[in-house]
This record gives C-alpha cells, structure tokens and sequence, in this order.
C-alpha cells in the first residue's frame, strides 16, 4: 500500500491495513512463555536419561562383582579339590582360620603340563595360602612352589578383613564342624565383594562347599 503524499507513516501501536497477524510476529511475553515450557520439558527429558544412566551403572556393577566373585571362588575351589599331604605325618592342611587357608596342593603349572614326559606325573606338592590382605585390600593367593620364589596375585578386591571365608568340616557332607587341620574333609567358602555404582554399593556373595578326596595322609 502507498501512502499518500504528505501523509505521516503509521505509529508502533497502530496496525497497517490489510496487515495480517503473522506480520506482527510474536510478543515478549510470547516468547518467554514458549522458553520456558521448553526448559521445562528439557529438564523432565534429561532427569529420565539420568536416571537411566545411573541404571545401567548400577546394573554394570552388579554384574562385574557378581562374574569376579564366581571367578575367585572357582579357582579357589579347584585348588581345595587336589589339596594332598606331603607325608603320613604332614596333613594336608597346615593353616585353617575363618579368614586364612593354607595347605599343600598338586598344582601343574604352565612349564610342567608342556613337558610330555612330566604331564603324565604328579607334579611337586605346592604350598597354596589364601587370605585378605589388608594392605592391598584384597583376598590374596599365594602359590610357593617346591622350588622357586613364591608367587601372590590379588583374586578379589572389595572383601573385608571381617568376613569369614572358610569354614571347615570332617566329613564330606559339610555336617561336622572342625579345627584340626589334620582332620579336615571339606571347606566351606563363603566369598564376597562389594561393588560401586552410582553412589549404590552392592554386594554379591557366592557360598558352596568344597570336598577334598585327598586329604588322607599318605602312607
């Protein structure tokens, strides 16, 4: 539209004929308005996909402990299962406390199983220890071999020095409770660790009973 000579423009407040709503584009108060349900809904979005997050840790963690628990008590078993006296008069067992065990195993290493010759025998009796080591803060393993220099390795962190981890019987059946090294049939393990999420601590704890067939002395 043109406007007639002379005439004056029209004002800020006033509206050009013909002109449509969707000239005048939105107001401040629109605007501010449309933000801020915006902030809204972005802040409802990211509180879900947190928590979702903190989820998945969680369940992460629970995980792990769980596998690394199952792991420790698998290789400590397989160690009980071929403990074995080194004589008549030497039990098998040598240390049996809640939180400490240690008896002398047949454990074929790496070396000895390669050698044809040698895989075929028994190999040297090893003596094998667990324990929490306070230090590391963790449950130790300890293999000292006939010959050569002791090898520890951390099986599992997250225990506590508190936790009774073994457990020893005179049977095969886990009925009968004992302290005599000498007399020990069967171990109870009682493994676990704690593991950390998002600010969540879970525990995940693995019990089974261990016989030990070879634990008579040899005569």
């Amino acid at each position: 539209m043109t406007a007639r000579p002379g005439a004056e423009p029209p004002s800020g407040g006033e509206r050009v004929p013909g002109a449509t709503r969707g000239d005048e584009g939105v107001s401040l108060v629109e605007l501010l308005v449309a933000m801020g349900i915006t902030s809204v809904l972005l802040v409802a979005i990211g509180a879900v996909l947190v928590a979702d997050l903190k989820g998945v840790t969680d369940v992460t963690a629970k995980t792990t402990a769980n596998a690394e628990v199952r792991l420790a008590a698998d290789v400590i078993g397989r160690r009980l299962r071929v403990a074995t006296p080194a004589s008549q008069t030497t039990p098998a067992f040598l240390t049996t406390t809640p939180s400490e065990v240690s008896f002398t195993a047949s454990v074929q290493d790496a070396v000895w199983a390669a050698d044809p010759a040698q895989a075929a025998q028994d190999p040297p009796l090893t003596t094998v220890t667990y324990r929490y080591d306070a230090v590391r803060d963790c449950l130790t393993e300890t293999l000292a071999p006939a010959t050569g220099a002791p090898r520890t390795t951390c099986l599992l962190r997250g225990t506590s020095s508190g936790q009774a981890l073994f457990t020893y019987y005179a049977d095969t059946t886990g009925t009968v409770t004992t302290t005599t090294p000498a007399a020990v049939r069967s171990v109870g393990l009682a493994v676990s660790s704690s593991a950390t999420g998002t600010g969540r601590t879970s525990t995940s704890t693995v019990t089974t009973l261990v016989t030990c067939p070879n634990t008579v002395p040899r005569a």
